[in-house]
């Protein structure tokens, strides 16, 4: 019986899905740039610089300028960066910075500075001035590169930054430009984030990693904030920067000389303290900030401020009464940053908060609905640890509009996933991902060594058997697949396809079998002494045995995260594997287990309407990737959107690795390696209408389709089985310290009990 049940006008649906809640508005000088070529990975922005009320973007199709009463940015300088260019090009710049009387840009990399003219629309730079960056050059045997600083700002004649020191911790370090020499605060530890401050100091954001997770609490502990003098080298402690927050991950700092206020963000929310008083909410951002070398919150005039987010540029005002008139839908669980920053993007007046509710267990989440919870509006489930059929069947989901587009995509997808949405016939959930293992095989590298291919689990011993018997000797380069104790993966494997072999078959879980008796026998009987290896984390040669390993190629590796484009083959190498899985027993059918998660809309939500026009959204902007893996109608090519860029760089890199062996056969050296790349890349080329060209070819779809063909969800039951407790007699087996009758008879009893209890 259903305990709650709402339904939404059909009108109010339109309204949700066509236009903005009536009333509901964002602030009015708020807007964001730049937010869909973003989203769509189609332009990457390294920098942005707030300088005389204009703002200025680095992209890496050039330098754009955005000033107030323009309606979007705007190309001043069209640029096409590449590698290449950021080590060959003076010319090459990726950051911007300003002190408020001169723009500048900058080579991260080489460290090199140029101050930029701007006269209208025309752009000049001036003299290239090179900083001592020697700090940041790292040699490691034949290959060198930069470990680039960040949190890079101007400041009273100085260029202030962070570095990664070797022991994985921050180091605060000043340059002067006019000499360009540099300054190292030694002494000062664990400063995180620098901003300027007033009466030529900045301020500190200050994180002690040793000591900032709090047992007690489970959280980090929040930031500490400090006024740091350059001068003096010294820190004067404030305090916290703001009780409830944890760490300092999603902290952005910039200050308002002339309303003494300090900007910070936490999470997607800009606050400030007045004169460095109690933090106030005063803006909200489209998504978390993106990391960038140089500040990616800055003051663009008092009172307005530019923030690079991963879904856009967003430009804010400070709103004086906080977030009160703010509608915030709260999502509880996983989700797709991604996707949501799209979302996040398309309902302007409406902040998402995807990151402080969380229902880990089915227990957690029923107490919240028994409760009538409305802390999150959104609830993602997973069938992994939520029991999704009891869930919808008691009705803690509202009903989804028949018409509407969740419905529709919905009912577009395989059969396993939308039975799990729906309830008498009608849809309560949009599905909105599959997840689940494949294994991994070289074919060409099988054919190389002399063995065939695996299909099924004796025949994958029998294969292992000839590699550890002589094969491996004749190959030192390669391993059957990573691992130093083979029974231990062949007992997990054992394990793993005989649990799935009987659930897809929908028949009860149990080891009282011939099968499995056969596979532990099969296991028994196999010596892999030759191959193994007795490996010991604490071993002072543990890790060179582990470097030796992964430094193999492997014929066959396990437990891949399935996604679509695993089909799909840029290059085809010798080396080159292709998705498979492996039966339980010669003839058997292979198959996998997956898991499914789906949002659904909490009954005791505060925003349903909010909620809904989220979801259909969310339905009707699925990526084309998403829709192959969840719906067996999308069988079309899907196009690669930087094809054109992607093949320039290869023509680049050939050119640049042509005039490599020029060299190397001018200094009478030999250059065959350099060669061998010229050739695959120029083969990658020669093959790029139909690889570069593509995400997926119809024929690399055909090849999904039959992968998620045996793919199977367990049910809900078999979740509880999975907790009933067997694995740690499993292991006991494997070690040899229980006989196979005595966990079978344990693992098949402990079965039984949770089956009863849930009759």
């Amino acid at each position: 019986m259903k305990i709650f049940k709402k339904v939404l006008t059909l009108a109010l649906v339109c309204a949700l899905l066509f236009g903005f809640i009536p009333g509901a508005k964002a602030q009015a000088h708020d807007t964001t740039l730049l937010s869909q070529p973003l989203l769509d990975k189609t332009l990457d922005i390294t920098a942005i610089a707030a300088h005389r009320g204009v703002l200025y973007i680095k992209a890496q199709t050039g330098l754009y300028r955005y000033a107030p009463g323009e309606e979007k940015a705007v190309l001043l300088l069209e640029r096409s960066d590449t590698y290449s260019a950021s080590e060959n090009d003076p010319d090459y710049f990726d950051l911007l910075l300003s002190d408020g009387e001169t723009l500048y840009a900058m080579n991260n990399t080489k460290g090199t500075l140029r101050q930029v003219t701007l006269k209208g629309d025309t752009i000049s730079f001036g003299e290239l001035k090179q900083l001592d960056w020697s700090s940041f050059l790292v040699e490691e045997n034949e290959y060198n590169y930069t470990n680039a600083p960040f949190n890079l700002l101007l400041s009273e004649g100085f260029l202030y930054l962070l570095s990664n020191d070797n022991m994985g911790g921050m180091t605060a370090m000043r340059v002067s430009l006019q000499s360009g020499e540099i300054q190292t605060f030694e002494d000062l530890k664990n400063i995180k984030k620098l901003t300027t401050y007033k009466d030529d100091k900045l301020l500190a954001l200050l994180y002690d990693d040793e000591t900032g997770y709090d047992p007690q609490t489970g959280k980090s502990k929040p930031p500490d904030l400090a006024i740091f003098d350059p001068q003096m080298e010294t820190l004067d402690p404030i305090g916290p920067l703001m009780d409830g927050m944890e760490g300092y991950w999603s902290s952005s700092m910039a200050y308002d000389a002339a309303q003494d206020k300090l900007y910070f963000t936490d999470k997607n929310i800009i606050y400030y303290r007045k004169a460095l008083g109690e933090p106030t909410a005063c803006a909200y951002l489209p998504s978390d900030m993106s990391y960038a070398a140089a500040l990616p919150l800055h003051l663009f005039e008092s009172g307005r401020l530019a923030a690079l987010t991963y879904a856009g540029i967003a430009l804010r005002e400070d709103n004086l009464d906080g977030l009160k008139d703010v509608k915030t839908l709260v999502i509880a669980g996983y989700s797709d940053n991604d996707m949501i920053n799209r979302i996040a993007a398309r309902m302007p007046e409406v902040r998402i908060d995807s990151q402080s509710v969380h229902y880990d267990t089915n227990e957690d989440l029923v107490q919240a609905m028994l409760s009538r919870s409305d802390d999150a509006d959104i609830l993602w489930l997973d069938t992994r640890m939520h029991q999704v059929n009891s869930f919808l069947q008691k009705g803690y989901a509202l009903e989804l509009p028949a018409d509407g587009e969740a419905a529709k995509a919905t009912a577009a997808m395989y059969p396993m996933l939308s039975s799990l949405a729906m309830v008498d016939g009608k849809i309560f959930a949009l599905p909105a991902g599959l997840e689940f293992t494949v294994d991994m095989v070289a074919p060409e590298l099988f054919k190389k060594v002399g063995m065939q291919v695996p299909e099924d689990f004796f025949s994958l011993c029998h294969s292992l058997q000839m590699w550890a018997n002589e094969t491996h000797e004749k190959f030192p380069e390669y391993t059957y697949w990573r691992t130093f104790n083979n029974k231990g993966m062949l007992y997990d494997l054992a394990f793993e396809v005989y649990r799935n072999a009987l659930r897809a078959e929908g028949e009860d879980l149990r080891f009282d079998t011939k099968l499995f008796r056969n596979m532990m026998a099969r296991i028994e009987e196999m010596d892999t002494q030759a191959i193994d290896v007795q490996f010991d984390w604490q071993s002072p040669d543990a890790a060179a045995q582990e470097e030796e390993l992964y430094s193999k190629i492997a014929l066959a590796d396990r437990w891949y995260g399935f996604t679509p484009d695993m089909a799909h083959k840029t290059i085809q190498l010798e080396t080159s594997q292709d998705m498979t899985l492996f039966a339980a027993e010669p003839g058997g059918k292979k198959v996998t287990a997956g898991d499914v998660s789906l949002m659904v809309i909490n009954p005791f939500s505060k925003n349903p309407e909010a909620a809904l026009r989220f979801i259909e959204l969310y339905a009707a902007s699925l990526p084309q990737m998403t829709k192959v893996r969840l719906m067996p109608g999308e069988n079309e090519a899907i196009l690669n959107p930087r094809y054109e860029e992607q093949t320039a760089k290869i023509t680049e890199s050939i050119k640049s690795l042509q005039q490599q062996a020029v060299e190397q056969h001018a200094k009478g050296l030999p250059a065959g390696e350099i060669e061998a790349y010229i050739a695959a890349y120029q083969n990658v080329l020669k093959d790029a209408e139909t690889t570069i060209r593509y995400l997926l070819t119809e024929d690399d779809i055909h090849l999904v389709r039959q992968i998620i063909d045996m793919v199977f969800i367990p049910t809900a039951l078999n979740r509880l089985e999975d907790r009933a407790d067997i694995y740690p007699a499993f292991n006991q087996l494997k070690e040899g310290t229980l006989s196979l009758d005595q966990f079978i008879k344990e693992a098949d009893n402990k079965l039984r009990l949770v089956r009863l209890e849930n009759q």
